[in-house]
């Protein structure tokens, strides 16, 4: 703890100023992004669930739907005037459909009725007979199972006039069968049924289950699995999750081989069979994870704009300190043109106009010193007209004068002799004002005096000029590439400015 105390210390304004901000917005940017994934996730799945139960829903509604038509085709011909005639009949037809019959008779027409109502795409067979003895029988084949359709006929005897549906999936079928009544008296006459093929069913429930990777169950009244619906034929042993089921509808997890599912289920009041899917969790978060990795790559863009904006950030404030500390460099070499911006309206303008003014007394005190030390000179001489004081500083010409000097030795002279010289003949003619601009108008040049010695900086400006005046002796020769660039800046926009 006091190394990472001691390493965060002896950081930089600016990495600290960037590593709290980047903490900060971490945090915050988790949390948020943390709290929107829940919820949008929770959003996604429970959406996902909806839809899902509404495609079992809809797998229910078309199954009732089937069933409506087998009934109705069920109600067509337990109440055609032939069927009835035959059903009361002394003479009834007595067969299972081998004997030969007339077209016009009425097996004939039996047969063409019951061939309405059969399809050997989803039927095994359709039967009628009669408490008579009447027989009708239409099938692929002539072997029925007698005891499976003995039960289906007891039930619908119980059901008195009502569809009964009773499951034989050991045999692949399911029997729907029906108690037929006489149309005037409503006495029982017979028994309508059939029975129909549960891989017809299976084929029905494909969509729903590949739609949703799911696992289709249809069970009957008693909750006995008539079909699985799987994709590879796949199969969920543990049937626990069947106790679980009450009422018409509703939806409950469940965890079966190691995989969560999410149970929606529905009964039909027609039918009293229940289409039960078994949905994968992992399906139902598909979405979200997509959610997910949307969300990642949102907070890693996120990140990069937080580092860029604390960046930023951290420039803003530790630019303008460096930028102080630079100029307090250079005053300290004796730079006393060295300024701050003062645009800024914050603490670091206020900080810069400080520095400014302290700059300028701090100049102004030195230059009062020099004018009495000159004062002093000429004080001391004016007596002697083979003395004469002159300034030694090209930046104080003018202040000498105005002290009472003679002139000055001005090195910036070789540069720019007119200006220069602008400084003398302003001040004689009684122009202070335009002597003080010339004066200041040096001021650029002398600042590149920083980068090293007098003598070596003019001497590159008169080269710069377009005059070969060869280097400084050595030691005193070098001039580093900053210094360079900086003095050949001055000197082209002195010129664009028209000094000479």
């Amino acid at each position: 703890m006091k190394n990472l105390k001691k390493w965060y210390i002896n950081l930089s304004i600016q990495r600290k100023i960037l590593y709290c901000t980047l903490g900060v917005a971490l945090v915050v940017l988790l949390a948020a992004s943390v709290s929107q994934y829940m919820s949008a996730s929770s959003i996604v799945t429970e959406q996902t669930r909806k839809q899902s139960a509404g495609v079992v829903n809809e797998l229910s509604v078309n199954l009732d739907h089937y069933f409506d038509m087998v009934r109705n085709s069920f109600e067509y011909i337990a109440n055609n005037n032939t069927v009835q005639e035959e059903l009361e009949s002394d003479e009834p037809y007595k067969s299972d459909g081998t004997e030969l019959y007339s077209y016009y008779s009425r097996s004939g027409q039996i047969r063409r009725l019951l061939l309405q109502g059969y399809t050997s795409i989803y039927m095994n067979d359709i039967q009628l007979y009669g408490y008579n003895g009447a027989n009708h029988l239409l099938a692929n084949n002539h072997e029925i199972h007698e005891k499976t359709a003995q039960i289906s006929c007891e039930l619908a005897e119980q059901a008195k006039g009502r569809c009964i549906y009773y499951n034989a999936s050991e045999e692949g079928l399911m029997y729907m069968a029906k108690q037929i009544k006489d149309s005037l008296t409503m006495k029982p006459v017979g028994i309508l049924r059939a029975s129909i093929k549960l891989s017809y069913l299976k084929k029905m429930t494909i969509t729903a289950r590949d739609s949703l990777s799911a696992h289709i169950f249809l069970l009957d009244n008693d909750k006995n699995v008539l079909i699985e619906s799987a994709e590879n034929d796949a199969t969920i042993s543990d049937r626990s999750w069947i106790e679980k089921i009450s009422g018409n509808t509703g939806e409950f997890l469940f965890t079966a081989d190691g995989q969560g599912y999410d149970c929606v289920y529905q009964r039909s009041s027609d039918t009293g069979l229940t289409v039960v899917g078994m949905i994968p969790m992992s399906f139902l978060q598909k979405t979200a994870r997509g959610l997910q990795k949307t969300t990642i790559m949102l907070i890693l863009a996120s990140l990069m704009l937080c580092i860029f904006l604390a960046n930023i950030l951290a420039k803003g404030i530790a630019g303008p300190i460096e930028r102080t500390s630079k100029a307090m460099q250079q005053f300290a070499e004796g730079d006393f043109s060295v300024r701050l911006p003062e645009g800024r309206r914050d603490e670091i303008g206020a900080m810069n106009s400080v520095f400014n003014q302290t700059i300028e007394k701090i100049e102004q005190l030195i230059k009062q010193v020099v004018e009495m030390e000159t004062v002093q000179y000429i004080e001391q001489t004016h007596d002697n007209d083979n003395f004469v004081v002159l300034s030694g500083n090209d930046s104080l010409i003018l202040w000498t004068l105005l002290a009472g000097g003679a002139g000055a030795i001005a090195a910036c002279a070789n540069v720019y002799p007119y200006t220069m010289s602008q400084i003398y003949e302003q001040f004689v003619a009684g122009d202070v004002a335009k002597s003080r601009q010339y004066q200041d108008s040096i001021r650029s040049f002398r600042n590149c005096f920083k980068f090293g010695n007098p003598n070596t900086i003019v001497k590159y400006g008169v080269a710069e000029l377009g005059y070969p005046v060869g280097k400084a002796r050595a030691p005193f020769n070098k001039l580093s590439e900053e210094g360079l660039k900086a003095l050949k800046e001055v000197i082209a926009e002195n010129k664009s400015n028209g000094m000479k």
